[in-house]
C-alpha cells in the first residue's frame, strides 16, 4: 500500500498523456477482450458487455503496473511499519491532518 500527499488532481496532472500508439493497442485490445467474451453474453446484453470490456487500462492487472511504475519513479511511497495496520487503500486527500 501506498500513501500521497497530493491530491487525485494534482497526481492525475503530473502524470503524462497517454501516447496514441498506447490508445491504439488499448482499443485492440479492448476488442479482443469483447471478442472473446462475446460467444457467453446473450444477444440482448451484448451492447453492454462491449461497453464493459471497453476500458482495458483500467482493469486490476494495468492498475498494479501502474502503480509498481509510480512507487519506482518516487511519485508514491512505500507505507511504513506503523502505517499497515490501518491503511488499506491508496489516500488522496485534500488536506492531511
Amino acid at each position: 500500500m501506498v500513501v500521497s500527499a497530493m491530491s487525485i488532481n494534482e497526481l492525475a496532472d503530473y502524470l503524462p498523456s497517454l501516447p496514441e500508439e498506447i490508445i491504439v493497442q488499448k482499443n485492440e485490445l479492448d476488442e479482443k477482450i469483447f471478442e472473446l467474451v462475446k460467444p457467453y453474453c446473450p444477444e440482448r446484453l451484448q451492447e453492454s458487455c462491449n461497453l464493459l470490456y471497453q476500458n482495458s487500462l483500467s482493469h486490476k492487472e494495468i492498475k498494479v503496473r501502474v502503480l509498481e511504475q509510480l512507487l519506482s519513479k518516487g511519485f508514491l511511497q512505500p507505507i511504513k511499519d506503523n502505517q499497515k495496520h490501518t491503511v488499506n487503500m491508496i489516500l488522496f486527500s485534500e488536506r492531511l491532518p
